[in-house]
């Protein structure tokens, strides 16, 4: 048996190529996939800020009020046809056919038929987008326009 001194550790071998600690490749790996994961989010960040200002211009530009399907039979041409198509429905047909064509292939007709409107449920999502603008970016005009279309 070799005699080997109290209290010392024997000598580790050291070769030409060492290799890293085992848990650091993991930890390299993971660094790697934050930074892409990053990298992902910031470009949808940038995206979802390109479409939402995108949509706030197409809001200042076309307005709050608008026309919807039920617009062809909101005014007075309208009403008494659909009136007439409850009370006798082939006549009443004949009648609201126009309309329906209109609605599915020329549906910019409505302006023929009634003004455009506020919907209520328009103005609560617009409320609600510009409130969330505000809370990711800070600017006070967001918060403004939130606070007007919710009332």
């Amino acid at each position: 048996m070799p005699a080997t001194t109290a209290g010392k550790r024997p000598k580790e071998s050291r070769s030409f190529c060492t290799l890293p600690p085992r848990g650091s490749i993991q930890i390299k790996t993971e660094i790697r996939d934050q930074m892409h994961l990053t990298n992902i989010a910031n470009q949808l960040t940038d995206r979802i800020s390109d479409v939402l200002t995108g949509f706030a211009g197409w809001l200042n530009r076309f307005g709050e009020t608008s026309w919807d399907y039920q617009s062809f039979f909101a005014g007075p041409m309208g009403g008494r046809a659909k009136a007439l198509y409850y009370r006798d429905r082939l006549i009443g047909t004949v009648a609201v056919a126009p309309m329906i064509f209109c609605e599915a292939f020329l549906p910019s007709a409505r302006r023929l038929f009634h003004h455009p409107i506020r919907f209520p449920i328009a103005d609560a999502h617009y409320a609600m987008g510009f409130a969330f603008l505000y809370e990711a970016t800070a600017n006070s005009s967001h918060l403004e326009k939130a606070v007007r279309l919710g009332h």
